[in-house]
C-alpha cells in the first residue's frame, strides 16, 4: 500500500514532523511519503492562507493520482482541497481533522481539541459544524502560539502548554478524550497521554490508520453526486498539471 501525505503549506519542517508520525504508526507493509505543497504560504494562519494552499494540494493529487492508493491532506481544518481532490480521483482522500475525532468518539462521549493559535478557533468551530461533530466536542482550547512559532518552540515548553489546556478541557469542559489540533503537534500524543487519564489522539497517525482501513477494504469515493468528476470547461492560466482536465477545449484557454 502506498499513501501520499500532502502538507498544504510549504514548511519542510512540518512535513518532516508528519513523516515521522506517519512512519511511527503505519503498518509495516505500508509506504507513506510526505511532501510539502509546491506553492503557497509557509504556514496556514487563516482563511486566505487555506484557500491559497488548495491549489498546490490539488496540483500534487493530479500529478500523483495514478501512483498512490490514497491521499492525506495534512491540515487540521475542514480544508476545502479534500473535497476538490475527491473529484480528481476515486481513490480515498482524507484530512487530519475528521479522523482523530471519529476515533475519539469510540473512546469517550466527548472530546476537546487543543490547538496552537487563537486565529484557528473560529475556523475549527465552523469545521466541527460542517462535519457534524459540534455536539461531540466539549471545547476548542488554544495554547496561544501562532502556527509558524511551533517549529521554534522548545518541545518541553510546548508539551507544558498542551498539557495545561488539556487538563482544563477535562476538568472544566467535560472532555473524555483530547485531540491534538495541528499537523505540527503530530508525534506528541503519547507524551501528553502519559500525564492524563484520557486518550489523546494524534491527527496524522489517526488519518494514516483510517486511510489504511479504507484502502484495505477496497473502498473508493462515490462518484454519484457530490464528488462526481469535474466537468471540462474553459479556464485560463491553470497549472500545467490540470491541462489534461480540459482536453477538447480551446488550448489557448487551458
Amino acid at each position: 500500500m502506498k499513501l501520499l501525505l500532502i502538507n498544504p503549506n510549504t514548511s519542510d519542517g512540518f512535513t518532516a514532523i508528519a513523516q515521522k508520525a506517519a512512519d511511527a504508526y503505519k503498518n509495516k507493509d505500508t509506504i507513506v511519503k510526505a511532501v510539502s505543497s509546491p506553492c503557497g504560504p509557509l504556514t496556514l494562519e487563516g482563511y486566505f492562507d487555506e484557500i491559497i494552499s488548495s491549489v498546490g494540494v490539488l496540483e500534487v493529487v493530479q500529478r500523483e493520482k495514478e501512483n498512490y492508493d490514497g491521499f492525506i491532506v495534512a491540515c487540521f481544518s475542514n480544508h476545502f482541497s479534500i473535497y476538490a481532490a475527491r473529484q480528481l480521483t476515486g481513490k480515498p482522500v482524507v484530512g487530519i481533522f475528521e479522523p482523530p475525532m471519529l476515533l475519539a468518539k469510540q473512546l469517550g462521549a466527548k472530546f476537546s481539541i487543543v490547538t496552537p493559535s487563537p486565529r484557528w478557533k473560529p475556523l475549527l468551530e465552523e469545521g466541527l459544524e460542517a462535519v457534524g461533530m459540534e455536539h461531540s466536542c466539549g471545547s476548542v482550547r488554544v495554547i496561544g502560539v501562532d502556527v509558524e512559532e511551533l517549529e521554534c518552540l522548545e518541545q518541553g515548553k510546548l508539551e507544558e502548554l498542551l498539557l495545561k489546556e488539556a487538563e482544563k478541557a477535562i476538568k472544566e469542559d467535560g472532555a473524555e478524550a483530547i485531540v491534538l489540533g495541528c499537523c505540527g503537534l503530530a508525534g506528541l500524543a503519547a507524551k501528553i497521554r502519559e500525564k492524563l487519564d484520557v486518550p489523546v489522539l494524534d491527527p496524522v497517525a489517526s488519518a494514516v490508520k483510517v486511510l489504511e482501513d479504507l484502502v484495505d477494504m477496497d473502498m473508493s469515493t462515490s462518484r454519484v453526486m457530490s464528488y462526481s468528476p469535474i466537468i471540462p470547461q474553459k479556464f485560463k492560466n491553470v497549472p500545467e498539471a490540470f491541462h489534461v482536465l480540459y482536453e477538447g477545449r480551446d488550448s489557448t484557454q487551458k
